[in-house]
């Protein structure tokens, strides 16, 4: 279980790097508009997810 979540991490980097991103949200598993991939090619993350991930309007 620990290999199979270190290389979907990997696989996870590299389409980083490649800006490919996901199109399914790597937090909630919903589809990622496609609106905000071709704002944000390497999003991994929904906006609603990427902004409660970035702690968006918890007045950090």
């Amino acid at each position: 279980m620990e290999e199979a979540a270190r290389l979907s991490g990997i696989e996870q980097s590299r389409r980083a790097c490649a800006g490919t991103g996901c199109a399914i949200c790597i937090t909630c598993e919903e589809p990622i508009p496609v609106a905000r991939r071709a704002a944000v090619p390497h999003a991994q993350r929904c906006t609603g997810c990427q902004q409660h991930h970035e702690g968006v309007g918890r007045g950090r």
